[in-house]
């Protein structure tokens, strides 16, 4: 997970809003047209970098889901507010529960906004297995569930948020597992400044605004592996 600058309101979400509230119709996602809601999917997109606002897996417009961070059945009069709007990953919709991941899993329930939080990569790491771990000493995501009562409070909180988005799903941990393998290969033999200027690679929108998947993985190992080389 990273941090995600929101933008201004697009201006035909606001265009519709208020041309709804000229024609005293109370502005409503459902009514929402299909030119605005690619405009809308285009920009949340842009955004984001192209990358799943949780799981930060690649996504284009086929793979998107725009997700109500507040949800819509809980929060009706957050559903058209913008700050609220962000695209999601669709990779695990129809799989079994216990494989789905990100806003699919998450449905109605409610978590902390980390994505909007510029420490956002500061309550989260990444182990060399793929999972996603709270900050703290622990290796493994069993560890910290295992030792949850001794967890301070803002790690039980992060560590119910991993469980909530179910971001350590087999599938997905082995994705990033293999990820994190082959970033680790490509650096070996490498020198510090080049490592640094690859963490600088992905910490950058290329020339199309896209950032590359698991960006905020690779900037966490990158920046573990110095240490330990420095350390």
């Amino acid at each position: 997970m990273k941090y995600i600058k929101k933008s201004k309101e697009p201006a035909s979400l606001r265009a519709f809003i208020e041309k709804e509230q000229r024609a005293n119709i109370h502005p409503s996602y459902s009514n929402l047209d299909k030119p605005v809601i690619e405009y809308l999917n285009k920009a949340l997109l842009k955004e984001q970098g192209y990358l799943c606002c949780y799981c930060m897996e690649e996504i284009s417009l086929n793979s998107l889901r725009r997700e109500h961070f507040l949800p819509q059945s809980r929060f009706k009069e957050e559903e058209l507010n913008y700050s609220n709007l962000f695209a999601a990953c669709n990779f695990s919709d129809g799989l079994p529960p216990e494989q789905q991941h990100c806003d699919i899993k998450k449905a109605h329930l409610l978590i902390p906004k980390y994505i909007s939080d510029p420490k956002c990569s500061e309550y989260f790491r990444y182990n060399r297995s793929g999972e996603i771990l709270p900050y703290g000493s622990l290796k493994r995501y069993k560890d910290y569930c295992d030792n949850y009562n001794k967890l301070n409070a803002e790690q039980k909180t992060i560590l119910t948020t991993i469980e909530v988005l179910n971001l350590n799903a087999e599938r997905l941990s082995r994705k990033r597992q293999d990820f994190i393998f082959a970033l680790i290969q490509s650096i070996n033999g490498l020198g510090k400044d080049q490592i640094e200027q690859k963490m600088e690679d992905y910490k950058t929108k290329d020339s199309h605004g896209k950032l590359k998947r698991f960006c905020g993985v690779a900037v966490y190992i990158l920046e573990d592996y110095l240490k330990r080389k420095t350390g």
